[in-house]
């Protein structure tokens, strides 16, 4: 009860952050980043909040449902545009593999010198 609390608190405060703060950020993006700040600050993941998130990965792929249904209300434009939108999740892709590579190697070799002390 207390992880579904947190993860609602996480949704609150960024909802909260991007109404006074008229941020250019979808507010599932910032509830994530200030879940990783929190989860970054304890050093570790809660038990509660790790059996909680898994029970949600095991339903995702439900979640894609109204995304599905919203892509097939909109074939037409889709259609129209679908040159743009494939460079769009190539270059997309491409982006976030190098920078979860890079970010990878970074988390490796401060892993490695903090063991080498």
């Amino acid at each position: 009860m207390l992880a579904a609390a947190l993860l609602a608190a996480c949704q609150l405060v960024a909802t909260a952050l991007i109404d006074f703060g008229h941020l250019p950020v979808s507010t599932p993006v910032l509830g994530m980043f200030l879940l990783l700040v929190l989860l970054a600050r304890l050093g570790e993941t809660p038990n509660g909040l790790r059996q909680l998130t898994s029970w949600l990965l095991r339903w995702l792929t439900l979640l894609f449902v109204p995304a599905g249904v919203g892509v097939m209300l909109y074939l037409e434009p889709l259609r129209n545009q679908w040159i743009a939108l494939l460079i769009t999740m190539l270059l997309s892709t491409v982006i976030a593999m190098a920078f979860t590579g890079w970010f990878l190697q970074r988390l490796l070799a401060r892993k490695g010198d903090a063991d080498g002390d």
